[in-house]
C-alpha cells in the first residue's frame, strides 16, 4: 500500500507530490531529500526505512521516483510500479527518456496518470490502452524530439555515419527554399554591408566524485549562441557533430536538448540537419545536456597524520586529460582545511599556493596548464586544527579552456542561402569550456 508518491529533480526539488493515505505529512519529502539525495554516493539499497516509514525509490536520468509506505508491503511490487510508471510517461510523451522539463510541461497529465494508476494507495491500472480514455490532459511540446523521429538525439544533424557518409554533401548542396512563411522573430529584410555569422559553443562542466574516484555525475550543459548579421531573409543550415578519440564522428547522444523556435523540426526529421531562418542579431540556437565519460581533470588527494606529529601532511595531484595542444587558464583548486587553521607550509612545482583563512581553504592557482600534464602540491597544517572537524566539504576546481569542447562537440558546417541576394558570408566559430560545479569529496 503506497501512502505517498514523489518525483524529485537532481537537486532534490519536488516536482510531483501526492498523498494517498493519512499517516505521513507532506514534509516527509524533506526526509528523503536529506537522507538519500544529498548522500547519493552512499546509497546501496532502493529501500530506506526510518522507523515505521519506508522510502522505495528508483532513478531515471536525473529524476528520483519515490514511493512512501507505512505498511508491510511487498517491495518488489512497489518497485515494479515505479518502473512501469516511468515507462508509461515515456510512452505517453513518445520519448526515450523523461526529463525535468517534460514533467514540468505535463503536470496535469502526470497527475492524471498517477491518480488513475493508484486508488487509495493500491496499484490498480497500469495498462496504457486502458488508461488513455481516462486521460484528458494533452501532451505538451517541450522542444525535444520523439523516439519515432530523432530518438532524443541532439545533432543527428550533421552526424557522419559510415553507411551514409556520402549522402551529406548532397543534403548540404541541395537548393534551399526561400522563406515563404512569416517569421515573427525576424524583422523584414534587414540590410548589411558586411554579412557575418558568429557561432559560440559554450559548455559548463559539472562533476562530482567520491573520495575514491567513483564518478557520481559528469555532464556538460551546453549552449550554441549565434550573432547573425545577415541581409534579407536567409535560410541557414547548421551541422553539429561529436568527435570521438579516433577523430571519427559518432552520434552525439543528449539526455536533454531545446531548440529555438526558428528551427524547422520537419527538416530535422527528414534530413537530420538543423535548418532555420535566423533572428537578426544575437540569440541562442539550442541548449543541451550531455554526459561526459572522460573529465578534463583528475584530482587525487592523500592525507597523512601520525601519532605524535604536530602536523598533518597533504599531497594533491592534479592531472589534465585534454589534448596537449590545448591549454586551460585560471585553474584554481580549493582544498578545504578545518576551521581555525592559521599556518600553512606548502611546496608546489607550478603556480601559487596560499591559505585563505576566512574561507578555511588552501587555494592552489595555476595561470596556464596544458593537456597531458600532472602537477603536485604538498602542504601541511597543524594537527590541532586538522583533528577538530571530522566532516569536510568537497575539493572544488575552476578553470576555463578556450578553443576546446569538453563534451566533444564540433561545428561541422554552416551554410547561408539568400536567393534574392546571393551574398558571401563571413563566418567564425569559437569554443569555450569552463567549470560550473567541479567537486571531489574528501
Amino acid at each position: 500500500m503506497i501512502t505517498a508518491f514523489f518525483v524529485y529533480n537532481g537537486k532534490g526539488e519536488v516536482l510531483i507530490s501526492r498523498l494517498f493515505r493519512d499517516g505521513v505529512r507532506r514534509n516527509v519529502c524533506e526526509v528523503f531529500r536529506i537522507q538519500v539525495i544529498s548522500k547519493c554516493s552512499d546509497i546501496k539499497s532502493p529501500v530506506l526505512t526510518l522507523g515505521s516509514t519506508s522510502f522505495l525509490h528508483i532513478r531515471h536520468g536525473a529524476l528520483w521516483i519515490v514511493a512512501v509506505t507505512r505498511s508491510n508491503v511487498d517491495a518488489s511490487v512497489v518497485l515494479e510500479y515505479l518502473h512501469r510508471f516511468v515507462d508509461l510517461l515515456k510512452r505517453l510523451f513518445e520519448l526515450d527518456n523523461v526529463t525535468e522539463d517534460d514533467v514540468k510541461a505535463n503536470f496535469p497529465l502526470v497527475y492524471e496518470v498517477l491518480d488513475e494508476s493508484i486508488e487509495s494507495g493500491h496499484v490498480s491500472n497500469m495498462d496504457l490502452s486502458t488508461l488513455r480514455p481516462y486521460l484528458s490532459a494533452p501532451v505538451a511540446e517541450t522542444g525535444r524530439f520523439k523516439n519515432h523521429t530523432a530518438s532524443g538525439l541532439l545533432a543527428k544533424a550533421g552526424t557522419i555515419r559510415r553507411k551514409s557518409a556520402g549522402k551529406l554533401p548532397q543534403i548540404i548542396n541541395a537548393p534551399l527554399d526561400a522563406a515563404a512563411a512569416p517569421h515573427p522573430w525576424r524583422p523584414q529584410a534587414p540590410k548589411y554591408k558586411k554579412n557575418s555569422v558568429q557561432i559560440d559553443v559554450i559548455e559548463d562542466f559539472n562533476l562530482l566524485t567520491t573520495a575514491n574516484g567513483f564518478v557520481l555525475r559528469s555532464f556538460v550543459e551546453g549552449r550554441i549562441l549565434m550573432d547573425c548579421r545577415l541581409s534579407g531573409v536567409p535560410t541557414c543550415l547548421f551541422g553539429l557533430v561529436h568527435e570521438n578519440q579516433g577523430d571519427a564522428y559518432e552520434e552525439l547522444k543528449s539526455s536533454d536538448c531545446t531548440f529555438h523556435q526558428c528551427v524547422s523540426l520537419k527538416d530535422f526529421d527528414e534530413h537530420r540537419i538543423i535548418k532555420f531562418v535566423p533572428p537578426d542579431g544575437k540569440f541562442e540556437l539550442l541548449s543541451y545536456r550531455t554526459d561526459v565519460e572522460n573529465p578534463p581533470f583528475s584530482v587525487f588527494t592523500t592525507r597523512e597524520a601520525y601519532s605524535g606529529d604536530s602536523e598533518s601532511s597533504y599531497t594533491v595531484d592534479l592531472e589534465s586529460a585534454y589534448p596537449s595542444t590545448v591549454a586551460a587558464t585560471n585553474v584554481v583548486l580549493r582544498i578545504p582545511v578545518p576551521p581555525g587553521t592559521s599556518k600553512l607550509r606548502a611546496n608546489t612545482e607550478i603556480g601559487k599556493c596560499r591559505l585563505v583563512e576566512e574561507e578555511n581553504v588552501v587555494q592552489w592557482s595555476i595561470k596556464k596548464m596544458n593537456g597531458g600534464q600532472k602537477h603536485r602540491l604538498q602542504f601541511a597544517v597543524p594537527n590541532s586544527a586538522a583533528d577538530a572537524v571530522a566532516a569536510k566539504p568537497p575539493i572544488s576546481l575552476s578553470f576555463s579552456i578556450d578553443s576546446y569542447s569538453v563534451g566533444g562537440h564540433k561545428v561541422q558546417f554552416f551554410k547561408v542561402h539568400e536567393p534574392t541576394m546571393n551574398y558571401a558570408t563571413v563566418k567564425s566559430v569559437t569554443y569555450l569550456s569552463r567549470a560550473k560545479s567541479y567537486e571531489v569529496r574528501m
